[in-house]
């Protein structure tokens, strides 16, 4: 089952194996410096770089097609796992606007002038 949090190999932007691009687009990173990252880290740690690299491609799923509905819901889903908190807060916040919004509606159709109005168009 696809799932948004999730960390998946990207094999569509792969260079080889796809998993530089994989945590790349989980995190919202650009993908050629992960590389450039990866390929010191293999120089600088010799074994465990490359094993972990390798465990990774083993064990991480590939990326479904249709992972994101849009682009509009593939940087909601970064955004929450870079700063879950401010991601969160900006949502309460649209729901607190979009609560006030209900609530003044339902104050004007309750309102004895809605009625009032209602009754001179019939």
């Amino acid at each position: 089952m696809k799932n948004p949090n999730r960390l998946y190999k990207n094999k569509r932007k792969a260079k080889f194996l796809g998993v530089c691009a994989g945590v790349a687009d989980y995190f919202d990173l650009n993908p050629a410096l992960l590389r450039v990252l990866t390929i010191i880290g293999c120089f600088v740690f010799p074994f465990m770089v490359p094993f972990a690299y390798f465990l990774a491609a083993l064990l991480l799923d590939d990326r479904p097609q249709d992972l994101y509905r849009d682009k509009q819901q593939e940087k909601f889903y970064q955004s929450m796992r870079q700063s879950p908190h401010e991601t969160l807060s900006k949502v309460k916040h649209r729901f607190s606007d979009l609560d006030e919004r209900l609530r003044r509606m339902e104050n004007h159709v309750t309102s004895k002038q809605y009625q009032f109005d209602q009754e001179l168009k019939r």
